[in-house]
């Protein structure tokens, strides 16, 4: 079963006025399909537009020219940064996640990602590491058929990215679909690369997508 399908031609991102920057970004002709229990390993070297593409999947970036043919289930993004409240706690975070997704599956995110240690404190006092351990149990929280991870390892040591990796594969194994952006493929069993520099059309001197209303 397709989980997300999109069709992009020729699309066109508009930057705000910046001197130093090209006003516009562009990717090329773009025929992307992600089926149920399957992961895209999508990479590209920064200012690429593998950041532009997954905001696109998931609804949060406009585009002013082109076309954009989508069929999609329901999306969880995981951005650069966390988008956790720092003056709350672990719980307080997770609990307002719950809420936002009607979910029922906080505990399990609690487990999965074994935040019982810092359960009770405050963002603010807690390492980059745990902090982006904390946004990725979102992912488990929102119940959402497909995730669009924006650089997920980031931060993470060897034994968070284990927890990671196990959470994705629970994730398959529901028929759960996964897109995960990187600067080289990731090393993940049966994932599909997919190199952003095959579909991306730059006109003179390149800079970094614009990203607008962004938490990441």
């Amino acid at each position: 079963m397709i989980l997300i399908q999109i069709i992009l031609r020729h699309v066109t991102f508009r930057k705000k006025p910046n001197l130093l920057k090209k006003q516009s970004f562009y990717l090329g002709d773009i025929s992307l399909t992600l089926n149920k229990a399957q992961i895209i390993s999508l990479y590209g070297p920064n200012g690429s537009g593998k950041t532009t593409l997954l905001k696109t999947l998931a609804n949060i970036l406009s585009y002013s020219e082109g076309i954009i043919t989508k069929k999609t289930k329901e999306i969880c993004f995981l951005g650069h940064t966390n988008c956790l409240k720092t003056n709350l706690t672990v719980k307080e975070n997770l609990s307002f996640w719950n809420g936002i997704y009607d979910g029922d599956t906080l505990e399990k995110a609690i487990s999965s990602l074994k935040l019982q240690d810092i359960i009770n404190i405050p963002i603010a006092r807690l390492s980059a590491g745990q902090k982006r351990k904390v946004a990725l149990a979102r992912l488990v929280i929102s119940k959402s058929e497909v995730w669009l991870l924006d650089e997920p390892y980031s931060a993470l040591d060897k034994e968070n990215l284990l927890l990671f990796n196990q959470a994705i594969v629970g994730h398959l194994q529901t028929n759960g679909g996964v897109i995960m952006s990187s600067h080289t493929p990731i090393e993940f069993e049966g994932a599909q690369p997919l190199n952003i520099l095959d579909f991306k059309i730059t006109n003179g001197l390149q800079s970094d997508p614009f990203i607008e209303g962004s938490c990441s």
